[in-house]
């Protein structure tokens, strides 16, 4: 995929991810299905194109989802520290 289609996608993907909800929960089978659709996505990319296994590349797109929800929500982890989920019911 030429750069600025997979740019156009990762835009058109944000685009679509609904207003964040206050926290995404523990496991990610839980999240809203805009959200586990967006970790599925980035996990697939970082498979294909990190080279990395099911695993890191699920492990890594939970990271980077969350992170990416602490920005939409205006919020930011600690430096350094772990991205946490909701607490569980």
């Amino acid at each position: 995929m030429p750069f600025k289609s997979a740019i156009a996608r990762v835009m058109s993907l944000r685009a679509a991810v609904p207003q964040p909800p206050a926290c995404l929960p523990a496991r990610v089978e839980t999240w809203p299905e805009a959200w586990r659709e967006l970790f599925l996505e980035r996990s697939g990319i970082l498979q294909y194109d990190a080279g990395l296994s099911r695993d890191e590349a699920d492990a890594r797109a939970e990271q980077q989802v969350r992170e990416f929800h602490r920005h939409q929500k205006g919020t930011r982890s600690k430096e350094g520290g772990e991205v946490l989920a909701c607490p569980e019911k």
